[in-house]
């Protein structure tokens, strides 16, 4: 028989506030933090969108540490700052005391595109006569920065500032990277390989470079509010942060005495084979990932107490989501529904995570969080757009992501 898998340390790192008590102070009073800022496009240019960032002072993190290598040129990485710092506040709330000489826990990173707003930055900033010579004399302007780029960069910083020994690796799923990060460190657990796991990602944004894309796409926010699943859909804009979960066999929390927020009862994935920005909607994976993910947990559509979709704003992405939830539920289910990237952006990479976060601590708390926004819903959606908060005791919590180029994920929560 498998290992139970549950987590028993939250460490958000959020535009609302450092730490699980912070943030939820902040979610509970329906506060956001979207403001418009000016990011740099190229050297030249600039773009000025609304976005969730973090003060310029929470990613502040001492990497002093003398187990970190190359300390001085990661400082400047603000997401591996976030996720060292979440990572650390996880650790904390789990009560685990991490022996830095022997341990076998690993962790799987939940990164969009690691050390990129970095290397664009720097060679924005570069001086115009670097870019008007030969390649070979270009490369020792770029050379430090693209080697940062690639996850093993992350996977040894992240290692070395907790002191891990286990299996850990970075994953890039698009937005569903946190569900895919979870999945991996669960079968580590289940399997017998670590009896603990950590899962960390974060987002940072230097440059509108990522903004412009997405702009181009028609998926990004003009203005300053998000309303999922409305009548008029806004795009979403992007949010900062870093988010990071302890899990834990079920039979090693319980003979140290942790407190267990939930289980991580079942999971659903699948890939809709390069769809890009198109989902196939006829197919329709994510419903199957979420039959499956019901499945392993034992549950159906009727016990689920709360959703936390993907919620990503945009006529496609809500439009898809919408008749996955109608093959799922009844229709005018009581089922509450609760999107949460307007409040903390749409952080990419990490957002599963910062999400999950959040709905984790509102099945602590028995309540549902309204909408910070005013809208309208459009009618698609079989479940209720809570409006405002709301005590409600959530038992079973599904978890839904859909990442762009199709990664699909759901995930099944169970108390305690």
């Amino acid at each position: 028989m498998s290992e139970r898998v549950v987590i028993t340390g939250i460490g958000p790192v959020t535009p609302l506030g450092v730490g699980k008590e912070a943030a939820w102070e902040a979610l509970s009073a329906n506060r956001t933090r979207v403001m418009e800022r000016e990011l740099r496009v190229d050297l030249a240019e600039y773009e000025r969108a609304a976005l969730v960032p973090m003060p310029a002072e929470w990613h502040l993190e001492d990497l002093r540490d003398p187990t970190l290598l190359l300390a001085e040129e990661c400082a400047e990485y603000r997401d591996l700052r976030y996720a060292i710092r979440a990572m650390r506040l996880a650790v904390e709330d789990a009560g685990l005391d991490v022996d830095r000489e022997a341990n076998g826990i690993g962790a799987i990173y939940a990164f969009e595109a690691p050390g990129m707003e970095a290397m664009v930055r720097h060679m924005l900033s570069m001086p115009p006569e670097a870019l008007m010579v030969e390649q070979p004399q270009l490369y020792p302007f770029v050379s430090k920065h693209f080697y940062h780029t690639h996850s093993f960069f992350y996977v040894h910083v992240l290692g070395k500032a907790m002191g891990l020994h286990g299996m850990s690796t970075c994953v890039h799923n698009a937005c569903a990277s946190g569900a895919f990060a979870i999945e991996m460190a669960a079968q580590q657990i289940r399997s017998g390989a670590a009896p603990v796991m950590l899962v960390a990602g974060a987002e940072a944004f230097e440059t509108g470079v990522r903004v412009r894309y997405l702009r181009g796409m028609e998926t990004y926010a003009e203005g300053t509010e998000m309303r999922p699943f409305d009548v008029s859909p806004t795009g979403f804009y992007v949010g900062e942060g870093g988010t990071a979960l302890v899990l834990e066999a079920r039979s090693h929390a319980d003979a140290r005495g942790a407190r267990v927020y939930a289980e991580y009862a079942g999971g659903g994935f699948a890939q809709q084979s390069w769809k890009h920005a198109m989902p196939d909607v006829p197919a329709n994976r994510l419903a199957a990932a979420s039959r499956k993910a019901m499945g392993d947990a034992g549950v159906n559509p009727g016990e689920v107490d709360l959703v936390v979709p993907h919620g990503a704003g945009s006529g496609i992405s809500d439009g898809y989501e919408a008749h996955t939830l109608g093959e799922l539920f009844e229709k005018h289910s009581r089922v509450p529904m609760c999107p949460l990237k307007a409040y903390l952006g749409h952080q990419l990479g990490n957002c599963v995570l910062a999400e999950l976060a959040a709905g984790l601590t509102m099945m602590e708390h028995g309540m549902v969080l309204g909408q910070p926004f005013d809208g309208e819903t459009n009618g698609r959606v079989p479940l209720e757009l809570v409006r405002s908060n709301r005590q409600h005791a959530v038992q079973i919590m599904l978890k839904l992501a859909t990442g762009f180029t199709g990664h699909d994920a759901a995930m099944v929560f169970r108390k305690g």
